[in-house]
């Protein structure tokens, strides 16, 4: 029988909880006696990556007669899992070591293990008595973009996450030595009660004062939006754009979330809102997520005056605007470069067409502003991809000293590929 005892439920995981607290039953049903608990939207006190879904704990009471034993003989004594949920729309593949993006790609299993080990050294150093501390994390990502659906010991990809599998992977990741037992906590204090008990109070207690401040989750959007600005930041406020400001601190002493203020002190809306654009760069991607979900929680960031990005992705989306790029092209890249150049002046010709049937007009000139028109729109017949050539197109265009005609658009295609064309091998 599983006591099973949530510590916090909100309002939106109380079915979400029952159903725990049902597959728990179902998992553990021919064990007497178990101990379960489990954390919702766990503030992480590492302050790594902000927000755990939920930590569940689970305790098998040492009694005659009660245990838990795998299909491999090893009995399970504690054990500890972490859970983070990240929706991310550029990841576009996945596969037992990386994400992978349009720009490159990052290994998630790094990430896993540092933010492990974070965790892990926190309670060392922060919890009294404990020995031996370990805990499976495991990332739960939904990509859009990509429609690979998959499970391994440490990611759910595209899929939901399954308790029982979890369980047994961490069993595995967690015996000891002898391979007979799974132990999560371990206390230097022999005759310690081998439970939770003594350990979530701490566990918990101490978290909540280190996540007082600095932690960059959704709860935490007042601390940017709200809470009164210190001395030192209002000057950093007042002299950003004039003069180089350094913000420096250990870890955990809430340096982001320090930039994030002062990123919404720039650009915030309002008639006294000043009209500066930002971009917050760092080097982890997973943070990238994060101060997202920051910013789409606030509502008062606008693409054009704020953005959150790695620095590889910034020095990439430079590279791609730039010549330097071109120097790395071989003769069938220059090729496919413009024949996709073809294709994209062809489908703004095919548009001009609509255009001229629903404005009825066959004026050139102004079926170009149509396009400018259209480009603004929130569902806009020209995709994001294509605007740029679009503008090139329209500005080509009206540069033509002849009066333009709307049956020629396909000559004027041909003409203005065959000008890039030579422009780029002059």
């Amino acid at each position: 029988m599983v006591n099973f005892s949530p510590i916090n439920c909100p309002n939106e995981r109380r079915e979400y909880n029952q159903k725990f607290k049902e597959l728990l039953n179902e998992i553990f049903r021919y064990t007497r006696k178990v101990n379960a608990h489990v954390i919702y939207n766990f503030l992480s006190p590492t302050n790594k990556l902000g927000e755990f879904d939920f930590i569940l704990f689970i305790d098998i009471p040492y009694e005659r007669g009660n245990y838990y034993r795998t299909a491999n003989k090893v009995y399970l004594n504690t054990l500890a899992i972490a859970v983070r949920k990240f929706d991310e729309a550029e990841v576009i593949d996945a596969d037992n070591e990386c994400f992978y993006t349009e720009e490159g790609s990052w290994d998630y299993l790094s990430e896993i293990e540092s933010d492990r080990q974070a965790l892990r050294g926190y309670v060392y150093d922060n919890i009294p008595n404990v020995k031996h501390f370990d805990i499976a994390i495991i990332y739960m990502v939904n990509a859009p973009k990509c429609k690979k659906q998959f499970r391994n010991k440490h990611l759910c990809f595209n899929i939901g996450f399954r308790l029982s599998e979890a369980i047994d992977n961490t069993i595995i990741f967690t015996q000891n030595k002898d391979g007979i037992a799974a132990n999560c906590i371990c206390y230097q204090d022999k005759g310690t009660a081998n439970d939770w008990s003594d350990f979530l109070t701490n566990f918990i207690d101490i978290s909540d004062e280190h996540t007082h401040q600095g932690i960059l989750t959704k709860k935490k959007v007042d601390q940017v939006t709200k809470k009164k600005t210190g001395r030192l930041l209002e000057q950093a406020s007042q002299t950003i754009g004039n003069q180089l400001c350094i913000i420096k601190g250990k870890a955990g002493t809430g340096k982001t979330l320090a930039l994030l203020r002062l990123m919404y002190e720039q650009v915030r809306k309002g008639d006294d809102a000043p009209k500066h654009n930002c971009r917050l760069l760092t080097f982890n991607n997973m943070l990238v997520m994060e101060l997202r979900m920051v910013l789409k929680c606030i509502g008062e960031f606008t693409p054009t005056k704020a953005s959150i990005s790695s620095l590889h992705k910034f020095f990439y989306d430079i590279y791609k605007i730039s010549p330097v790029r071109y120097l790395h092209m071989d003769g069938e890249k220059i090729n496919a470069l413009f024949n996709l150049c073809m294709i994209r002046t062809m489908r703004f010709n095919f548009l001009m067409h609509i255009l001229s049937d629903e404005n009825q007009t066959t004026d050139v000139y102004k079926l170009i502003h149509e396009l400018d028109l259209e480009m603004q729109k929130k569902e806009s017949r020209i995709k994001k991809e294509d605007r740029s050539e679009c503008k090139e197109y329209q500005k080509y265009l009206k540069g033509r000293k002849e009066d333009l005609v709307l049956s020629k658009l396909f000559d004027y295609s041909l003409e203005y590929v065959d000008y890039k064309r030579k422009t780029f091998l002059a």
